[in-house]
């Protein structure tokens, strides 16, 4: 087997890069803040509005009983995407422009729709309180208001209610007078 040649070596050490000095402007107040997705806060909270409306149609699409088997894989499969914290920013927007065409436009008409219904609403407290059910018990036989029952009757009916404490070992039984005349 012949023997690999050796390349030349280079022994002078590799350039190295000059960057230009960094100016120490106030570059950095002027910029808004970035968050993790790299967006602005303000695109960022606008992005998850969109993303929450998004979710929000889907599950209400979902809920229809309607829906064919393949919708209904899609509609899921959209939905776990947008609700994956995996999935990135761009896959999301991906997702939405697919599911829904152009998306801002239709939350801009669901807004103007629910601006609208919103104006019309009025809210009232009631002046009534709620009447709540009452029970009313029949007094003892009596079937004339202005007829009085007497206190001998009433304790009368009073003791035949009682409950035997003593007998423990007897079943309950009621204690009803029943009188056939």
């Amino acid at each position: 087997m012949p023997t690999k040649s050796k390349l030349p070596r280079n022994k002078a050490p590799p350039p190295k890069l000059v960057k230009p000095p960094e100016t120490q402007q106030s570059t950095s107040n002027t910029e808004p803040a970035r968050t993790a997705s790299g967006l602005n806060q303000e695109a960022e909270d606008q992005f998850e509005l969109e993303l929450c409306w998004c979710i929000q149609q889907l599950q209400a699409g979902l809920m229809d009983m309607k829906l064919q088997d393949k919708q209904v894989y899609n509609m899921t499969k959209s939905l776990n995407v947008l609700k994956s914290n995996n999935a990135s920013l761009i896959k999301k927007r991906q997702v939405m422009r697919n599911t829904f065409g152009d998306y801002r436009t239709k939350m801009a008409e669901d807004e103007k729709k629910f601006s609208k219904t919103t104006s019309f609403v009025k809210f009232t407290s009631s002046k009534k309180p709620e009447k709540k059910s009452m029970f009313i018990k029949k007094a003892c036989n009596s079937t004339d208001p202005n007829e009085k029952v007497s206190e001998s009757d009433v304790k009368e009916a009073n003791s035949k209610a009682i409950i035997n404490p003593d007998v423990s070992n007897e079943p309950f039984k009621f204690n009803f007078c029943l009188s056939e005349s």
